[in-house]
């Protein structure tokens, strides 16, 4: 619904000078809006991905929680790029939270899930080095930001250990 409150980036968007002002909220707002309906859509995928590789024993509410941490230090490590002054969508946290899911539902598929997260380091890695998509930077209208790639899984490996404790305290 905020994707149709004309304005709502303005207000919700993550922008370091702004958070300087104690708009604090940023952090984790900025998730919450996209580009346009094709980057909406891409990140909705993206989310039903993730909870595909869900162990399903798991609590409902621990892949939120283990998502909305992973934004918030996302957005906080992505004050590291100075370079960086907006920000919008859930990519960046997805990337990071996929690797979560993988590693929560390792038992029904060893392989296919440590394959799977060796992609998603390696698609990281390589757009760091090479750049983002320029297909998905024309259909989203904005520069893919493979930064908040990049920071989503440093915000993932950082929340593992807390992670891999939740689920065994389950089991």
């Amino acid at each position: 619904m905020l994707q149709l409150w004309p304005g709502a980036e303005t207000w919700l968007a993550w922008q370091p000078q702004l958070m300087a002002e104690h708009q604090w909220w940023r952090l984790l707002t900025a998730v919450l809006v996209h580009t346009n309906g094709w980057h909406l859509l891409l990140n909705a995928a993206g989310l039903l991905l993730c909870l595909a590789f869900r162990d399903p024993r798991d609590p409902l509410w621990q892949p939120w929680l283990e998502l909305l941490l992973i934004t918030l230090l996302s957005s906080l490590l992505l004050l590291l790029w100075p370079a960086i002054g907006w920000w919008v969508g859930l990519s960046g946290p997805l990337h990071g939270w996929l690797l979560l899911c993988l590693w929560s539902g390792r038992q029904q598929a060893p392989g296919v899930h440590l394959l799977a997260a060796g992609v998603v380091i390696i698609k990281v890695v390589s757009e760091l080095l090479w750049g983002g998509n320029d297909t998905t930077a024309a259909l989203i209208e904005a520069r893919v930001l493979v930064e908040g790639h990049a920071a989503g899984v440093v915000a993932a490996l950082l929340l593992w250990p807390l992670s891999d404790r939740l689920q065994r305290s389950r089991r």
